[in-house]
């Protein structure tokens, strides 16, 4: 009986093991995924070498999208972006900080150990989608504060809907405060933030001396108007 149970068993272990490397090759050949094998001494080295690489394939795709893009979408002109391998790796860094459903299975345990991660790209894009709509919150909330001339609001949301929509495969075209015309981000953000800051305009008050420390009293306008808010560091 104990015989039978062994055998039972063992025949088990071999049909799942067969399972889940039928499963892995079967991924390996879905073009509807991303994935990879990451090497390292330990289990939690080869799992961010694995997420590395995935996230090295998802920014080659969207240089490349974006290339295309750029291309194609632009305000009358071709426009041809080049990255190199730093950008590139900026890109995997942003990717990977906000992948979501990235399965995980260990192939071979440590020392040495390998990690197989494979992520579907319906999942990705969703990703993308997400990231999108924060972008344009961002952009909302920029011309607001800019309408309110609270500057540094402004420019803080700017700066962070230009960060995010650096590694997106599509451009995010949103209208800004003062203009009527759809822009890509990417693009036109930091040409609105170079805007804001060159048309503040400092105006020198007063000055006093106490305690062997100068005060001056300064007075900020933006396009002529007083600014609600604005920090200095």
């Amino acid at each position: 009986m104990l015989r039978t149970n062994i055998s039972s068993l063992l025949i088990l272990l071999c049909s799942l093991t067969g399972l889940a490397q039928f499963s892995i090759e079967s991924i390996k050949n879905n073009s509807n995924y991303y994935w990879a094998e990451g090497y390292g001494v330990t289990v939690d080295e080869a799992n961010e070498d694995a997420l590395g690489r995935i996230s090295s394939q998802i920014s080659t795709t969207i240089t490349d999208q974006i290339d295309y893009h750029s291309k194609t979408i632009s305000e009358g002109n071709k426009i041809i972006q080049h990255y190199s391998t730093t950008d590139i790796k900026k890109m995997a860094t942003s990717v990977s900080s906000c992948l979501q459903n990235v399965e995980m299975r260990i192939l071979k345990d440590e020392p040495d150990a390998i990690v197989f991660r494979y992520v579907l790209k319906s999942d990705v894009q969703k990703m993308f989608e997400l990231r999108t709509q924060k972008i344009r919150d961002l952009v909302n909330a920029g011309n607001s504060a800019e309408k309110n001339l609270h500057l540094d609001d402004a420019l803080r949301n700017y700066y962070w809907a230009f960060m995010l929509s650096r590694a997106l495969p599509e451009p995010v075209l949103m209208t800004f405060e003062g203009d009527n015309v759809k822009r890509d981000c990417k693009t036109h953000i930091p040409v609105k933030i170079r805007s804001i800051l060159s048309n503040i305009d400092v105006f020198f008050i007063q000055s006093s001396n106490e305690n062997n420390r100068f005060y001056a009293d300064l007075e900020f306008k933006y396009n002529g108007h007083d600014i609600s808010s604005l920090q200095i560091h």
